[in-house]
């Protein structure tokens, strides 16, 4: 590992390396690690398939860390693809 200085003469790390991944929500199913894009799919194409004249309201709930809002971006990622076919 390289080292540098900090401002007061002691050495810091310059480069971590570490097994660990970062905590942002997943944006690209294609990029799915914890298999929750089959999911999101079958979400969004009830979401599609939605006919009725009245608003539908859809909650995702769980613990926080638990994916929630990967879930949602794929879903929407989803309703997009499938918009984009029906074109």
């Amino acid at each position: 590992m390289e080292r540098g200085t900090n401002t007061k003469g002691m050495g810091v790390a310059a480069e971590r390396k570490h097994k660990w991944n970062d905590d942002r929500p997943g944006e690209r199913p294609e990029d799915d690690k914890l298999r929750r894009a089959p999911f999101a799919k079958r979400i969004a194409h009830e979401i599609g398939s939605w006919k009725n004249n009245e608003c539908l309201v859809i909650g995702i709930d769980g613990e926080w860390g638990s994916g929630k809002t990967t879930v949602a971006n794929y879903i929407v990622h989803f309703l997009f693809e499938e918009a984009a076919a029906s074109d």
